[in-house]
């Protein structure tokens, strides 16, 4: 098992996972829309909390992470989705400065479980 497979292993529900790779093979190209449009989903939320942070509108932020988060455990990204309720949590009481270093980590998830999805859609073709 390579490094990013291992690193990924407690931070992803294998259950959605196989999951998701039983409908790849049922439908062809399953996996690969659903990684796109997880992809342009999250980005498009990314960027509303970002525009949130600006505007200082913090319940905005929260709606935005709300969704990213709920987006992320349907896809078994699970530590995505911790990192998004732990947005929602520091919302009410840390900095637009320690908010950021969460958005930062929750963008770095979201690549890192994006290119595991990608890896497991290359072995199952």
């Amino acid at each position: 098992m390579d490094n990013t497979k291992m690193n990924m292993k407690d931070r992803v529900d294998h259950e959605i996972i196989d999951e998701l790779i039983f409908l790849n093979k049922k439908k062809e190209n399953f996996l690969n829309k659903q990684i796109k449009l997880f992809l342009e989903n999250t980005d498009d939320l990314i960027k509303k909390i970002q525009n949130a942070l600006l505007s200082n509108n913090r319940n905005e932020i929260s709606n935005f992470a709300h969704s990213l988060k709920g987006a992320s455990a349907s896809m078994g990204a699970i530590n995505l989705a911790k990192l998004c309720q732990c947005m929602e949590i520091v919302l009410e009481k840390n900095t637009d400065q320690e908010i950021n270093l969460i958005l930062k980590d929750i963008i770095t998830e979201r690549d890192s479980f994006v290119f595991y999805l990608k890896e497991f859609e290359k072995e199952q073709n």
